[in-house]
């Protein structure tokens, strides 16, 4: 008896550490860190164009894909399922991220929008919106609203978007908030003033901060071209700084902290020298600038001048993709690091290749 005893009093406690052992490990596991790819559209001579896949852990090139199109706009599902390739003569194209094969064109040519939290897929045209099936991609339904460059906001279920110009003047640009998963517009405004509460926005690129109030972008007005912040829902501007020219990028850092702005550096009476500006998201304070003049010392007998493109923030890390390959000129894809603002890596370094539009999501 006392040996039964003691075998149940051993058998009690190795249950129990195992028990806890096995607690132990559940919350001791970590889960695997998300991984990104990066999709960029890149021109190459003469005339070919190409989709490149690059691996944001590594920093290298792993995949590509030909596409017809002379020069192509790219989009990715933030869910990291699809990319959409929107090229000038041909139909969007939807595309399989892990075997970069072609599942589906929209019809004629659309601007899709990603909205895997409803399972759609928005196509933006002249005439409206369609509403596809995420999985089938059949069409769905349809609405009437229009808008150019949508942007998806995933947090609040909003797509923002350029209005025409305003009927009857050539002085502003529209702007509109739209609600996809209601399917009905939420504001629209007019124009934008600037900050002498006279000057009209012509907007040429621009991006809505995180939280979906601020819209920063790049702008003419009758006395100034400028790099701005728009409050949404205050109507108001909140800051506009003076830049050469709209014709670069601007986009947000995912902490909803920075903006980065592209100068190509080129304007009509020559060039400029290109750069990279930093701000402060809050007041527009400058915070940095990068040189773009001047860097290839190593590939050209003389130093080159990049011509910055596109944008685009890793999610995770702190590192910034930029394309230098604007207005069709050859250049790298610079990869920055956000908090020493230094340029860490080139890609596409021996400028046979014209890197534009681009995307960024995760890896399945």
């Amino acid at each position: 008896m006392r040996f039964a005893s003691r075998f149940l009093a051993v058998a009690v406690l190795g249950s129990v550490l195992l028990s806890i052992g096995f607690s132990c490990s559940k919350t001791t596991t970590k889960h695997k860190p998300v991984e990104y790819r990066l999709y960029v559209g890149v021109l190459e001579p003469p005339g070919r164009t190409e989709i490149f896949v690059i691996d944001t852990e590594t920093d290298s090139i792993i995949d590509s894909v030909e596409y017809p199109a002379s020069n192509v706009l790219i989009t990715a599902s933030p869910d990291g399922e699809y990319f959409a390739a929107f090229g000038s003569g041909y139909c969007t194209r939807i595309y399989d991220t892990q075997g970069l094969t072609v599942l589906a064109e929209l019809s004629c040519q659309q601007h899709a929008a990603f909205t895997p939290d409803i399972g759609q897929i928005l196509g933006f045209h002249g005439s409206g919106v369609d509403f596809y099936n995420y999985s089938t991609f059949e069409l769905e339904d349809q609405d009437t609203v229009w808008m150019g460059s949508p942007q998806v906001n995933t947090r609040n279920g909003i797509v923002y978007g350029l209005r025409s110009h305003t009927e009857g003047a050539l002085d502003s640009t529209g702007f509109v908030a739209y609600d996809y998963t209601q399917h009905e517009l939420v504001k629209s405004w007019q124009a934008f003033s600037g900050r002498d509460g006279e000057s009209r926005y012509v907007i040429k690129r621009f991006h809505v901060h995180p939280d979906g109030n601020r819209v920063y972008g790049t702008s003419i007005t009758r006395s100034a071209v400028s790099m701005f912040c728009y409050d949404l829902w205050g109507d108001s501007a909140v800051f506009e700084n003076s830049i050469a020219h709209p014709c670069g990028a601007v986009r947000v850092s995912p902490d909803g902290r920075e903006v980065y702005l592209t100068d190509p550096g080129f304007a009509l009476g020559g060039y400029t020298p290109g750069k990279i500006f930093v701000y402060d998201a809050d007041n527009g304070r400058l915070l940095d600038e990068i040189s773009l003049q001047g860097l290839d010392t190593i590939t050209a007998p003389l130093p080159r001048h990049l011509f910055g493109a596109e944008i685009r923030f890793h999610p995770k890390k702190p590192k910034v993709y930029v394309s230098c390959g604007g207005h069709n000129h050859l250049g790298p894809i610079l990869v920055i690091d956000t908090e020493t603002r230094k340029i860490v890596k080139w890609l596409f370094p021996n400028f046979d290749h014209s890197p534009q539009f681009m995307d960024i999501a995760p890896k399945l």
